[in-house]
C-alpha cells in the first residue's frame, strides 16, 4: 500500500502469465480486501492488466463466458468504437487474440466450448493459488466480490 494506506500500486506488465504478475496481484489483492468497498481498478488504458483482473475476479464470483467477454469489450468500444456490430472482424480478433487467450489460460482449456462457470471459477481459483493466496483468503475474496 502507499502511504495514504488506500492505493496499491501494483506495477504490473502486461504478462499474467508470469509468477511475478500473479503474486503481485495476490498481494494486491490482499489490500483490496482489508479496504472498505467499492475499490477502483485502474491501469493505463484498461483493457490488458485491469481487463485480466475484471476478468478473474468475475469469473471467481461466478460468471459466464458471456458475461466476462461482454465486460471485457467495453473498453474496446469505449477506447476504439469496436463492436460486434460496427466492426465484427476487429471484434473477432480482439476475442481470440486477446480474450480468449486470457480465458483459455485461466483455465487450462484448449477450447472456449464447454466452459461453464463452474470451470471458470475453478480456473480463477488456481490462478490465485497460483499467485500464493491460501484457500481461506481466495473464499474471502470471493465473499468480498460478491458481496456475500
Amino acid at each position: 500500500l502507499m502511504n495514504d494506506g488506500r492505493t496499491a500500486a501494483l506495477g504490473l506488465n502486461a504478462n499474467f502469465r508470469a509468477p511475478e504478475y500473479a503474486s503481485a496481484l495476490a498481494e494486491g489483492f490482499r489490500a483490496m480486501m482489508s479496504q472498505d468497498q467499492p475499490v477502483y481498478i485502474h491501469c493505463t488504458e484498461g483493457k490488458d492488466r485491469t481487463g485480466f483482473v475484471c476478468l478473474l475476479l468475475e469469473a471467481l464470483a461466478g460468471a459466464d463466458y458471456e458475461e466476462l467477454l461482454n465486460d471485457y469489450m467495453i473498453t474496446y468500444d469505449n477506447y476504439y468504437g469496436v463492436t460486434a456490430e460496427s466492426d465484427p472482424e476487429g471484434y473477432k480478433a480482439v476475442t481470440e487474440l486477446k480474450f480468449d487467450d486470457m480465458v483459455l489460460y485461466l483455465c487450462d482449456a484448449d477450447s472456449t466450448d464447454g466452459l461453464t462457470p463452474d470451470k471458470l471459477v475453478a480456473g480463477a481459483e488456481k490462478y490465485l493459488t497460483f499467485g500464493g493466496m491460501t484457500d481461506d483468503e481466495i473464499v474471502l475474496l470471493k465473499n468480498t466480490v460478491t458481496g456475500k
